[in-house]
Order: C-alpha cells, then sequence, then structure tokens
C-alpha cells in the first residue's frame, strides 16, 4: 500500500511537471520538458533483440549524450537568465541572496529527480524485472511499457548527472559571494573605525589651534570670528570629505540615507526645530553675538550662536526697567524659542538706550541756577553716547522708517510736594546705566556743594506745638 502511495504521487508530479513554470529565475525545468520518443524507440528495439545489439547500444548512447547537451543547455540558460538579472554594481548582499537562491532551485531539483528515478527504479523491479503483478497497464504505473520506462529513467539519470555536474561550482561562487559579502561588512566596520578615528583626531586638532593659537588673539572680537571660522571650516569640510568618501564607495546608500533621513526628521522634531530656528537668526539676524536679547521669559548677553543652542548671560532687572545687571549665570536657549517666543533685542538700532534720573531742591533754592549746572553737566557726561548712539541708529536701520533720531540730554522740570524735581532723561551703553549715573551724580554734587543757595530736598517732618 505504502509503495502504491509513492506511485501514485509521482504519477501525479509527472502530470504537474507539464505544467509551464510562472516563474524561470527560481525553478528548473523538469525531465518532461525532454522530447524522449526517439529514446524510447531505440530501448524498443534494443529489447527486442534481447539486448545484444551493439549498433542499437552505440544508438542510445548517442541519444542520451544529445539528451544530456539539452539538458545542459536547459540549465545553463537558467542560469544565465539569473545572471542577466545582476546588473553591474549590484550590491554583495542582493548577488548573495540571489546565488543563494540558484543553488537552492538546483539542491530542490536535484533531490526530486533522485526520488523520481527511485520511483522508476521501484516501478522497474515490480513490473519488469522481477514482475510481482501481471504486466498490464493499472492506475498507478506511470509507464505503458518497458522501454518507456527505461528512457525516462535515461532522462532522469542524465539530468541528475548535469546537476553533479554544475551544483559544485555553483556551491563555490556562493561561498565566494558570502565570504566576499563577510569582507564587505567588515570592511564596513573598519571604515566606521577609520572615520571615528579620523573624527577624533580632528576635534582634538580643532582644540589645540582654539587653545594655542586663537586664544592668544586679544581682541575678543576677532577671537571669536576665528574660532567660528576655524571650527566651520574643519568640521564643514571633514563632512563634504567623508560624505563625498561614503557615496563614491557606496553609491546606492543614497535611497538608504533618505529613509534614515525621514525617520530622524519624525524622531528628532526638536533638533530640527533649533536647527530651522538657528537658519532664522543667520539668515533674519534677529541678533548676533553681543547683543543683549530677551527671549520669552529670559534675558541675557548673546555670547555664542549655535546650531542647536544659543548662550546668554543672564541679566536681570533690578529697580528700574533700563538697570539691567548680569546674574552671572550662562543661559542656554533652545533655537526653537524664536520661532514661537518674541524676540526682544536691545541692539537693534544701537547699543544705547535711554535712561532718566531725579534730583530734588527745595523750595528756597535757586532752582534756575540749578537746572543750568544739572543741564551742563548731563551734556558733558553724555553727549558722546548721543554721537554715537545716531550714527549707529543711521547705518543699522537704513531699511526701516524711523523719523526720530537719538536727542541730546535733556532735563524736565516738576514740582513735588517737597520740593523742586528735575528729571534727567540721557542715553546710556546697555547695561551701563549705573556707572554713568554715578558719574552724573558725583559732578552734580560736587557743584552743589559749592553753591549757597542750592539745597537737596529731602523728607522732613515739622511739628507745630501749640499753647
Amino acid at each position: 500500500m505504502w509503495r502504491n502511495g509513492r506511485i501514485a504521487v509521482f504519477s501525479i508530479a509527472l502530470a504537474l511537471s507539464c505544467v509551464p513554470m510562472v516563474s524561470a529565475q527560481t525553478t528548473l525545468p523538469t525531465a518532461s520538458t525532454i522530447d524522449d520518443t526517439r529514446l524510447t524507440k531505440l530501448y524498443e528495439a534494443y529489447l527486442a533483440k534481447n539486448k545484444n545489439d551493439t549498433y542499437t547500444e552505440n544508438r542510445i548512447i548517442d541519444e542520451r549524450h544529445r539528451i544530456n547537451g539539452l539538458i545542459d543547455d536547459e540549465i545553463q540558460a537558467f542560469l544565465n537568465s539569473n545572471e542577466d538579472q545582476l546588473l553591474a554594481g549590484t550590491p554583495i548582499a542582493q548577488s548573495a541572496s540571489k546565488q543563494r537562491s540558484v543553488v537552492s532551485a538546483l539542491e530542490s531539483s536535484l533531490r526530486g529527480r533522485s526520488v523520481d528515478r527511485d520511483l522508476l527504479l521501484e516501478e522497474e523491479d515490480k513490473y519488469y524485472v522481477s514482475p510481482q503483478i501481471e504486466a498490464t497497464v493499472d492506475d498507478i504505473r506511470t509507464t505503458h511499457s518497458y522501454a518507456e520506462l527505461l528512457a525516462k529513467k535515461a532522462v532522469l539519470e542524465e539530468r541528475i548527472s548535469v546537476l553533479n555536474a554544475i551544483l559544485p561550482a555553483q556551491k563555490d561562487k556562493l561561498l565566494k559571494l558570502q565570504n566576499e559579502q563577510r569582507l564587505e561588512q567588515f570592511s564596513f566596520l573598519i571604515s566606521v573605525s577609520i572615520y571615528m578615528s579620523m573624527l577624533l583626531i580632528i576635534i582634538l586638532i580643532e582644540r589645540f589651534i582654539q587653545r594655542v593659537f586663537v586664544a592668544r588673539i586679544e581682541k575678543r572680537e576677532r577671537r571669536y570670528f576665528f574660532k567660528k571660522i576655524i571650527t566651520g571650516v574643519i568640521y564643514g569640510g571633514t563632512s563634504l570629505l567623508v560624505l563625498n568618501k561614503i557615496l563614491v564607495e557606496h553609491p546606492s546608500i543614497l535611497s538608504s540615507l533618505a529613509i534614515i533621513g525621514a525617520g530622524l526628521a519624525v524622531a528628532l522634531q526638536d533638533v530640527v526645530k533649533d536647527v530651522v530656528g538657528w537658519m532664522m537668526i543667520v539668515q533674519k539676524r534677529h541678533f548676533t553675538v553681543g547683543d543683549r536679547i530677551s527671549i520669552g521669559t529670559y534675558t541675557g548677553d548673546v555670547i555664542d550662536i549655535g546650531i542647536l543652542r544659543t548662550a546668554l548671560l543672564e541679566v536681570g532687572t533690578t529697580v528700574h526697567a533700563d538697570v539691567l545687571e548680569r546674574s552671572g549665570k550662562t543661559l542656554f536657549v533652545p533655537n526653537s524659542q524664536v520661532l514661537t517666543q518674541h524676540v526682544l533685542n536691545y541692539n537693534t538700532t544701537s547699543d544705547y538706550t535711554k535712561s532718566e534720573m531725579q534730583i530734588t531742591i527745595t523750595y528756597e533754592s535757586n532752582w534756575q541756577k540749578a537746572e543750568k549746572i544739572i543741564h551742563e553737566i548731563l551734556l558733558k557726561e553724555t553727549k558722546e553716547f548721543t554721537a554715537a548712539a545716531r550714527k549707529q541708529q543711521s547705518k543699522r536701520t537704513y531699511l526701516y522708517y524711523i523719523p526720530v533720531e537719538p536727542s541730546d540730554g535733556i532735563v524736565y522740570t516738576d514740582i513735588a510736594s517737597s520740593g523742586v524735581t528735575f528729571t534727567l532723561r540721557f542715553n546710556v551703553p546697555i547695561g551701563f546705566r549705573r556707572d554713568v549715573a554715578t558719574k552724573v551724580s558725583k559732578d552734580i554734587l560736587k557743584k552743589f556743594g559749592k553753591e549757597k543757595d542750592i539745597q537737596l530736598a529731602y523728607s522732613t517732618v515739622r511739628v507745630v506745638g501749640g499753647r
């Protein structure tokens, strides 16, 4: 029963083998693709002469050689079709995968043909060599005659012979590709290690240049300028060289970089926003190094503008809005803040701001003389600031419409409860209000000290006694 089942399976396999193959890339032609009619007739003639016909034997050998050649041509066509699909420049991994499929197809075909041959040998023994059943055609037999069986078996043997001859070379080719693939992977790791080592060396060289050469530049503006230039040239040039080398050695990596870039853009949204913010700062010039700015709730002097962060020396307001004192803290603000927060730049029009201070004298004092003294001192101490502010505003705001220019120091006079109050309004460098106010106050005190008819007012309490 078990043998009958195997023969039935073989019959179905032979029937299915007549169906054209869908994919020629991974499937080999079967034994049924070879016409064995001529070989069958030769075996019929050979069997009819009791197997003693040398001429017929030679004809059978020649026919088997011809069939062997046809089978070899079929398998070579299969191999060539797979070779044609691997164009020049195909990655090693893809070639190895394709070759693995070819070897798998050859091995699968060899196993199948060996099973088919074994089934024919079993049928030959059962029906023709040592007949156990009467030699009649039944449902479980795959051949109609002994000559037909011999012909089919000969075709299978020739196919197995060709497969056994071709398979070792294909396995060697696969092994070579696998070795090349491993070598390529190992080379990639070596390349990554080399690039990392180069990057480390470049970082050390950049820091050496910064500390040994750039640090010797005395002027802070030039020192910062050269620091940025050297850093940009070194890292920018290195990035371009590495990218060019990668693209030359691995031209197919562009598609991978596009996919990786899309994934990174989603995963690193905040970083992308920081880079976009940096581009806005540089292109729109919202502020530069040295400016005093406010971003949202943060206020400070810009000391560095990086691709991801802007460094500020934090300042805070005390007493008056124009009194900004540094707290000694360094604040790193993400560049993305300029995309969502209001940016206030104190240095947009000039490096100077308006400031005020008040002085009160008694009603008994000569207020006109006091006003003149204060105005003269104010002009003397702040006139240069006003001239510089006008020059800077004219230069920095040529693209804006600002009809009012910075004015000279002016003194306003008010009547207060305790005396006459003078309000001094003048230009001061940003961050130096207290220094200028101190100098003006000292000069006024010295002048008022020499005048007998000018007295500073202060809060007093008068007590009137009753009888």
